[in-house]
C-alpha cells in the first residue's frame, strides 16, 4: 500500500501515469520496481503516494521508454476528467474567472506539492495580459524530470478543457532550465515556453476572464463546492502553506525570520503569503506563536535535566519565547524556574 511517511500527493496523477504506460504495452512489475507498490494500489482514489515513491515509478518509466521527455509528453495526454471533483467544480462555474479562482482553492485535491495562484486584483498588471503562477515545493522537484515544465503543460490543458478550446495559454514562463533535444517536443506544447526565469507562469488575454464556461451549472456548481470543502476537511494536505512555514520556521535559526524574509525564502511575495495564511484560517504571528509556545514547554518539562542543561537552552532561545514564558509564569508561577531558586530535583540526573 502507498505509504505517507514523507510528502505526499494524491493518487491521481501517478495513476494516470501507470495506467497511460500500461495501455501503451509496459508491464505493471516492471513499472513499479523498487516503489513497494502493487497494481492494486492505484484502485484505491483516496490514496496517496510519496514524490519520492513518483519519482522511482518515472525514473521506472523512462527506463523502459527510452525517452527523456516522458513526463512532457504525459503532460500532453493528461486531461481534466482524470482531475475529478476540483476540475468538475471549475467547469461549472458562471466565468473563466469564478472557475480559475475555484482551482486556486482546491488545487492542492489534485496537486498539493503545487500552489496555483491567481494575481492579486489590486496588482500591476499588464493590460492585455493575465498570468497565474504556479509554485511547486522542493518535494515535487526533487521528483525531477521536468516536474515544474510538466505542470504547466498540465494546467494548460485543465483551461483549455474549462473553455473548451485548444488555445487559452498564449506563452509560459519557468525556473526550470531548458530541457537537452527540447526543439523536438517544443512544436507540441502549443505555446512557447521561455526558461531560467523569475517564476513558472502562464500567461493568456486578459479578456478571457468574463467569458462564460460552456459547463456552467448554477445548480449543481454550490454543490460541487461544497463537496471539494468536505474532501479538504477529510483528507487535509500535507502541502499547505502553513505547513510549508511551519516547516521553514522550525530549522535552524529560522524562528526569528520576519514575515518578508520567510516569504522570499518560500518563493512567495510577502503580501501573497499573509493572504494564504489568512485563507487558511491562521497567520504569520500565530505560527510563530506556536513553535515558541512547543519550545517553551519541550524546555520546562525536562525535569530530570540538569539545571545547567535548561540554563543553556533558556539563554539560547531566550528571545524567541520569553513572551510564552512570561504568559506560562503569569498563569502557574510554579511552573517557570527562578533565579537562585531552581526547580524540585534540578539538576539531579
Amino acid at each position: 500500500m502507498p505509504t505517507e511517511s514523507g510528502p505526499s500527493c494524491p493518487i491521481t496523477y501517478p495513476g494516470f501515469v501507470f495506467r497511460t504506460l500500461r495501455q501503451d504495452g509496459h508491464h505493471a512489475e516492471a513499472l513499479l520496481a523498487g516503489t513497494g507498490l502493487t497494481a492494486e494500489a492505484f484502485d484505491d482514489g483516496k490514496a496517496r503516494i510519496e514524490y519520492q515513491v513518483l519519482g522511482r515509478l518515472m525514473h521506472n518509466a523512462v527506463a523502459l521508454t527510452g525517452d527523456p521527455h516522458l513526463s512532457l509528453r504525459l503532460a500532453q495526454r493528461f486531461d481534466a476528467q482524470y482531475i475529478g471533483l476540483p476540475a468538475f467544480a471549475a467547469m461549472s462555474a458562471p466565468s473563466f474567472v469564478e472557475g480559475l479562482r475555484v482551482m486556486q482553492r482546491f488545487f492542492s485535491l489534485i496537486f498539493s506539492a503545487i500552489e496555483f495562484t491567481l494575481p492579486e486584483e489590486d496588482a500591476p498588471q499588464c493590460r492585455d495580459e493575465v498570468a497565474i503562477c504556479l509554485r511547486s515545493t522542493a518535494a515535487l522537484e526533487n521528483a525531477g524530470f521536468g516536474a515544474n515544465i510538466s505542470a504547466l503543460i498540465g494546467s494548460a490543458n485543465l483551461l483549455n478543457r474549462m473553455l473548451r478550446t485548444h488555445s487559452v495559454v498564449c506563452r509560459a514562463e519557468t525556473r526550470a532550465r531548458q530541457p537537452d533535444g527540447w526543439e523536438t517536443i517544443a512544436i507540441d506544447i502549443g505555446f512557447p515556453i521561455s526558461f531560467e526565469c523569475n517564476e513558472d507562469r502562464l500567461f493568456f488575454p486578459q479578456a478571457l476572464l468574463s467569458q462564460p464556461l460552456p459547463g456552467a451549472d448554477p445548480i449543481n456548481h454550490p454543490h460541487l463546492l461544497a463537496l471539494c470543502e468536505d474532501l479538504v476537511t477529510s483528507i487535509g494536505s500535507d502541502e499547505t502553506p502553513a505547513k510549508r512555514v511551519l516547516r521553514f520556521l522550525e530549522e535552524g535559526d529560522n524562528l526569528s525570520r520576519s514575515l518578508g524574509e520567510t516569504a522570499a525564502a518560500l518563493g512567495y511575495s510577502e503580501r501573497g503569503l499573509r493572504r494564504q495564511l489568512e485563507m487558511a484560517g491562521t497567520s504569520f504571528r500565530r505560527l510563530v506563536d506556536e513553535i515558541r509556545q512547543r519550545r517553551a514547554q519541550e524546555l520546562l518539562g525536562r525535569s530530570s535535566h540538569p539545571i545547567s542543561l535548561i540554563a543553556q537552552d533558556l539563554v539560547r532561545y531566550a528571545i524567541e519565547f520569553l513572551p510564552e514564558l512570561q504568559e506560562m509564569d503569569r498563569h502557574d508561577p510554579s511552573r517557570v524556574p527562578r533565579r537562585g531558586c531552581p526547580p524540585k530535583n534540578g539538576g539531579q540526573k
